[in-house]
């Protein structure tokens, strides 16, 4: 694992990424909740400060999955992980742009129709990364959690339109923090797994040798 990764979760660990990302997901709802959803300063809205967050957040799970397939999978081939990857870093090229608001005035088909396809694939994918993390409960329960997430987000989503018009409105909130909160997940269960293998397998312990003393001798070597 380069040097500079290794220094990089050395600082930004799990837990604290977890708390200043969870943190700011909070100052968001605060912020955004008392706005009107369907105006250009609500949480659904394109271009606006919440979409470059969740866009952010996006873009950090995805490149927290390819550092992890590339330096620290537990097993298996790397080619799943790079496809989530991608479509991760895809999601977050539409949360900006709208394409997929785009395909479906175009189409005239429901965007979650014509993204099945997409979502089976990477659902297939995802598959394969919880089978190598299963030796790793807490981080498959967090990567679970993130999928979780995103799909509860999208029944939500599902559930708010009839076509072009906005039955609930009061869903669009829990809806839009709910695809955040995967996203978070995504990106902490990932740097879970970076930092995993930046420490290392513990050391073994020297005969007599307690295993904290045998911690913190190779700490110091």
């Amino acid at each position: 694992m380069p040097k500079p990764l290794r220094r990089f979760v050395s600082v930004v660990t799990p837990a604290r990424a977890a708390g200043a990302v969870f943190a700011m997901i909070a100052l968001v709802a605060i912020v955004y909740v008392r706005r009107e959803s369907a105006a250009d300063t609500g949480l659904d809205a394109e271009g606006n400060e919440a979409a470059y967050f969740s866009a952010l957040l996006l873009v950090s799970a995805g490149a927290f999955v390819a550092l992890a397939a590339r330096h620290a999978r537990p097993e298996g081939p790397a080619v799943p992980w790079y496809v989530v990857s991608v479509l991760l870093l895809t999601m977050a090229a539409d949360e900006l742009l709208g394409w997929h608001e785009t395909l479906e005035r175009r189409t005239g088909v429901d965007w979650q129709l014509l993204y099945g396809p997409v979502v089976v694939a990477a659902g297939v994918c995802a598959l394969r990364m919880m089978w190598a993390l299963r030796a790793r409960p807490r981080v498959l329960a967090t990567f679970v959690g993130g999928g979780t997430a995103w799909l509860v987000a999208q029944v939500l989503e599902k559930v708010q339109w009839s076509g072009d018009t906005l039955l609930h409105p009061g869903l669009i909130v829990p809806e839009e923090l709910l695809e955040m909160t995967g996203s978070a997940l995504f990106g902490v269960a990932m740097l879970a797994v970076i930092d995993s293998a930046a420490r290392g397998p513990a050391p073994a312990a020297q005969p007599g040798e307690s295993p904290s003393n045998a911690s913190a001798r190779a700490s110091t070597t």
